[in-house]
């Protein structure tokens, strides 16, 4: 998840702390494999890049983690939204030259922005986007659900 990990296991037997401890280091490399923008076989991968055009199947989990990521886009007035990563792609923050973008890309981009962009279908179990180009990234929620779900 591009961050490191301390898990920590309290108990008497150490075969037993092991145990739980590799549990802990599994369930983060499944957390990742469905998170994460970057592995080209994860979820959000394969959301990214057919959502724009026809309804893709979620699993409870994933659709209940977004569900949530839009109760708290709205809670924050939309100050934290899954949706931003065509723009945050577009800053290239990763970049140690940083160049800020011409304001006409950002203006375009800005098209592609917007939880409320996201359709969730709660009896199917799907999303979709309503624009082309949309994306969404975990980037700042999935550590923090990682560490709730260990």
């Amino acid at each position: 998840m591009g961050s490191a990990f301390t898990l920590g296991i309290v108990s008497n037997n150490e075969e037993e702390a092991q145990h739980f401890l590799q549990k802990g280091v599994e369930e983060i490399q499944r957390l990742e494999k469905m998170l994460s923008e970057f592995l080209p076989d994860s979820v959000t991968s394969k959301i990214n890049a057919l959502a724009a055009n026809e309804e893709f199947q979620l699993s409870d989990e994933y659709f209940f983690l977004i569900q949530r990521c839009q109760q708290l886009t709205q809670l924050c007035n939309g100050d934290f939204d899954i949706s931003v990563s065509p723009l945050k792609n577009l800053y290239n923050f990763k970049n140690q030259q940083f160049e800020m973008p011409p304001k006409k890309n950002i203006r375009k981009t800005l098209d592609t922005v917007g939880f409320e962009k996201i359709v969730l279908n709660e009896k199917e179990r799907t999303i979709s986007f309503t624009q082309a180009d949309m994306k969404i990234s975990f980037a700042a929620i999935g550590k923090g659900y990682a560490a709730d779900v260990v």
